[in-house]
């Protein structure tokens, strides 16, 4: 009768805890080439103009940021 996250909850606990070990510092990450980052409205989800304040930043796949055409 085990389910959900009464179950993965402690297996993630313990993949976590041997990934991180002691480390005091993250391992960084490199995002592959055709990834590119855009600030974008939390609102609307477009991209945001360079003057806007309230702004997160999101990955995209290069050209499907939000207001580009996407080319496959």
């Amino acid at each position: 009768d085990e389910q959900g996250s009464r179950v993965a909850l402690p297996i993630w606990i313990e993949f976590m805890r041997a990934h991180i070990g002691d480390r005091e510092e993250s391992p960084g990450f490199d995002p592959p080439e055709n990834i590119v980052f855009a600030s974008v409205d939390p609102m609307t989800g477009e991209v945001a103009a360079p003057w806007s304040g309230n702004t997160i930043q999101e990955a995209f796949i290069d050209g499907t940021a939000p207001g580009t055409d996407f080319l496959p």
